[in-house]
């Protein structure tokens, strides 16, 4: 089930935080006009971002499924592209660079002011040096959030063998084969066709 927050009525998302991080998401929260939808669980995203239609207000999406620092993080995330379309509109990539300064703009207070726990200090720290589109590509910060969020040491695509299968978050049961260079080659069955897989991409077994 969806359930849809009005933008001045963000309790039932502060209640999904972790208890150090609530006042300072408040704060980044006010004053912020869009809607927000916490939603059923997405194979291919954690969150999402959309624009104001005309006449309208934009409206930001979470998976209802995450642990509270991931649901941190993924809100700020969307939040960064909330106030990048305020400030630029659609003149800039959304990943770009103005997207990744107000990013570490709302994360680096967390570490300033000590609101997470060391692991994930360390790993979001990781991230800040080279901040991607997704935290997930962040094996230091991925791993922090499982040990943390009860999801047991993180598997990637370079613990396992050749020839074994292995689930990707969304869904598709593949076969790692060869390595080459940074990516595996991996044949998926469900249509018969090979595909390059970053190595250090998280994986789950079947």
């Amino acid at each position: 089930m969806v359930k849809s927050i009005g933008p001045d009525r963000f309790a039932l998302v502060l209640d999904r935080l972790p208890d150090s991080a609530r006042a300072y998401t408040a704060s980044c929260l006010q004053n912020q006009l869009f809607l927000l939808k916490i939603t059923n669980p997405r194979r291919v995203r954690l969150g999402s971002f959309r624009a104001a239609p005309r006449g309208g207000v934009p409206q930001i999406t979470i998976n209802n499924d995450l642990g509270p620092y991931s649901f941190l993080l993924v809100l700020l995330h969307e939040l960064a592209h909330h106030l990048v379309w305020k400030h630029y509109g659609r003149k800039v990539s959304p990943h770009g660079k103005e997207w990744k300064a107000v990013y570490a703009d709302l994360l680096i207070p967390l570490l300033e002011q000590h609101m997470l726990p060391e692991s994930l200090e360390a790993g979001l720290l990781a991230y800040l040096r080279k901040t991607s589109a997704t935290f997930q590509s962040c094996k230091p910060l991925l791993s922090a959030l499982n040990l943390l969020e009860g999801k047991g040491e993180m598997l990637t695509l370079a613990d396992i063998n050749d020839q074994d299968s292995f689930r990707l978050q969304d869904g598709r049961i593949m076969i790692r084969h060869q390595k080459l260079r940074t990516r595996y080659k991996c044949y998926y069955p469900a249509n018969k066709r090979y595909y390059l897989v970053p190595a250090s991409v998280q994986i789950f077994m079947p």
